[in-house]
């Protein structure tokens, strides 16, 4: 009787209830897609994060091996030392290259992160302005203040160096950390969001059955009655449950 539901045909009441689980499924699949996007869109982070400190890594590793070989060439007692320690220092600034382009196309974040590569690019550039000015020194038969460059500035730009990337790596890591903690709540929203609509159309199915369930039963009932009525009181002029005819039953 409530919201008129006696009222609807049993065929009107299940395309209601179809058309009920059809709109909660198609609002279930929105919010999971929205969720899924969610996820997604951490989870890029997190992979460009760790490929970011992946990086870092091997820059570092980099400049300590370009600066290793300056040592090398600067203190080698003979040519092929000499060009072994140029050709080991070539191969470490290509690898540096690649490794700072390979960096970059992870993407920069403006702000914290961008001071980082600036400060990374300022270092790199003080050091290899460094190795210019030792080498030319060691050409001229300076080897004493090629020395001092060596173990001076150009130590100092190395140390900058690290510290830029060992600043980068730590954000890094802390973006790492609220990259993982977003993923995880779009699955703990995600897991809300399933349980809640499954909770609705669950309940929504429920009442639609129960209503089915009424008027069916309902007409049979007062049907069942009228006619136990008929039988055991000898009643013609009860009215006939759905029929309309009970009045001209009667006589």
């Amino acid at each position: 009787m409530a919201l008129g539901l006696d009222r609807i045909s049993i065929r009107a009441k299940l395309l209601l209830a179809f058309a009920v689980m059809m709109l909660g499924a198609a609002a279930m699949a929105d919010l999971a897609l929205h969720q899924v996007r969610a996820l997604g869109a951490a989870a890029d982070k997190i992979s460009s994060s760790v490929a970011s400190l992946s990086h870092l890594d091997a820059m570092a590793t980099d400049i300590g091996r370009a600066h290793l070989s300056d040592l090398d060439r600067h203190f080698g007692t003979g040519d092929i030392d000499r060009n072994r320690a140029l050709k080991a220092g070539d191969t470490a600034r290509e690898e540096m290259t690649q490794s700072w382009k390979s960096y970059v196309g992870t993407g920069i974040d403006p702000g914290e992160e961008a001071e980082d590569a600036a400060a990374i690019t300022d270092s790199w550039k003080r050091f290899t302005a460094t190795e210019q000015q030792v080498l030319a020194l060691d050409k001229a038969g300076a080897h004493d203040q090629a020395q001092a460059l060596l173990q001076g500035d150009s130590r100092l730009a190395v140390t900058a160096f690290r510290d830029a990337v060992l600043k980068d790596s730590a954000f890094q890591v802390t973006e790492n950390g609220k990259n993982a903690e977003s993923a995880a709540g779009a699955v703990r929203w995600a897991f809300i969001v399933l349980l809640g609509a499954l909770a609705a159309m669950s309940a929504l199915a429920l009442g639609a059955g129960l209503a089915m369930v009424r008027g069916i039963s309902n007409p049979i009932v007062a049907f069942t009655a009228a006619m136990r009525g008929l039988a055991e009181k000898r009643d013609m002029s009860a009215a006939t449950p759905g029929s309309g005819r009970g009045a001209r039953s009667a006589a």
